[in-house]
């Protein structure tokens, strides 16, 4: 899939001021809040050669867009562990 954006001086520099561990600009350009507006377009077919992407490319690309964008998947162990050990406890009492 191909991706294009068109976005103005202001919406550059908030991206660039924005302090990110790790930059994942698709996000970044949701988060910082602008008004945004599609352009339709369609996109013509691959000429030559093909993705470089494979399953685990993709994979890591997804898991990289989730963190970047949320710090619930970071913190979800720690909600999800308590209550793994509580079960835990209770089937092996008995």
């Amino acid at each position: 899939m191909a991706e294009f954006a068109l976005f103005t001086n202001e919406v550059r520099e908030a991206v660039i001021t924005e302090k990110s561990s790790f930059p994942f600009i698709r996000a970044s350009i949701g988060r910082v809040g602008f008004q945004r507006f599609a352009i339709p377009y369609t996109r013509q077919r691959r000429i030559a050669g093909s993705s470089n992407y494979n399953f685990i490319s993709m994979a890591i690309f997804a898991i990289a867009a989730l963190l970047s964008s949320s710090t619930f998947f970071l913190r979800l162990p720690i909600y999800v562990f308590p209550l793994w050990i509580v079960a835990f406890l209770a089937v092996g009492y008995r």
